[in-house]
């Protein structure tokens, strides 16, 4: 039993490690895509602050500071509670603006790494072409990015109990790369669209979830160096302006930081989808 499952896991991860070898082939053979994940980190340094600006404006009026001055009858009027409020205005506003933005560029990625696989002729803006003509589509689904686990659960229930494990799986795995073929050439509603994707993946939802896990953990790895508060408060003159800009460099570092690996790791999902697609149609 254990020699079974030993060998089972050595071929999942010889898998994942396979479809990784290949996508990063793909960015070698084609380098004009790599401008995906520039141009996301150019739109989020761009737009991030004026937005963020706006949206601060708002949550500041929302959020009175005499929601955060009484804390068990204590009085704890200051600095601290503006800067937590600043702070949990910034985090909530920057998940929401994350999901988008890493939906829009991953998708055009997706989208252009799957056409290289097939040898179309790609523009550099081949992948943004075709989030553009399904803006309302991709916007849609971006809002839903959150609930793919339970959407996806609920797509298959039409599946026997003995493929829970390959259900839950899929459903974990389950992510906008790997939806992006269906999203852009087709004009299925959610549930369809979602199934197909996840029917077309097929057995390799367990690829998909190494590459998935690795990524996070990367994505880990470089957001703990983007922590900088310390470093900014012990070279700043003002230690409560040092607080703020150190949380604000934090949030915006880790925040390109996501992005960017998303967007880049969005190839290795294309390219086990394709190897899936083609399996299939065989």
């Amino acid at each position: 039993m254990i020699k079974k499952l030993s060998k089972a896991l050595a071929g999942i991860f010889r898998g994942a490690w396979r479809a990784i070898v290949n996508g990063l082939g793909i960015l070698k053979a084609h380098p004009q895509i790599l401008i995906y994940p520039y141009l996301a980190a150019l739109f989020i340094l761009l737009t991030y602050p004026v937005v963020n600006g706006l949206v601060f404006k708002v949550w500041s009026e929302v959020a009175h500071s005499t929601i955060f001055t009484t804390v068990n009858d204590t009085v704890v009027i200051g600095e601290t509670p503006r800067f937590l409020r600043i702070l949990l205005g910034l985090v909530a506003f920057s998940v929401f603006y994350t999901v988008f933005v890493t939906a829009y560029f991953t998708t055009a990625m997706a989208a252009a790494a799957l056409a290289n696989l097939d040898n179309k002729p790609t523009p550099w803006y081949y992948g943004l072409a075709g989030v553009g003509r399904h803006f309302g589509r991709v916007t849609k689904f971006a809002s839903l990015a959150i609930f793919f686990f339970p959407l996806s659960i609920i797509a298959q229930r039409h599946k026997p109990v003995k493929e829970l494990p390959g259900v839950i799986g899929s459903s974990l795995s389950l992510n906008m790369a790997q939806l992006a073929p269906a999203i852009l050439s087709t004009n299925q509603g959610v549930m369809p669209t979602i199934r197909q994707s996840v029917d077309t993946l097929g057995r390799a939802w367990r690829e998909n979830l190494v590459v998935k896990v690795a990524l996070w953990l990367l994505i880990l790895a470089i957001l703990s160096f983007g922590f900088l508060p310390q470093f900014v408060r012990e070279h700043w003159v003002n230690a409560d302006t040092a607080q703020l800009v150190g949380a604000l460099t934090a949030i915006l570092v880790s925040f390109v930081a996501y992005v960017v690996t998303k967007v880049i790791g969005s190839v290795f999902t294309a390219t086990l989808y394709h190897r899936a697609s083609n399996n299939k149609n065989t």
